[in-house]
């Protein structure tokens, strides 16, 4: 989260960093970006 958010990588340049498939770095993105939003909400 922190190098897309913060930093503003791209999920291709944050897959080759953590050398993890670009489709696996979306949804871990994206499932800590929604449990974030309801932490926030709480």
């Amino acid at each position: 989260m922190l190098l897309s958010v913060l930093q503003g990588y791209t999920m291709r340049e944050i897959a080759e960093v953590m050398e993890l498939p670009q489709g696996t770095v979306s949804s871990k993105l994206h499932r800590t970006l929604k449990k974030l939003r309801t932490m926030m909400e709480a």
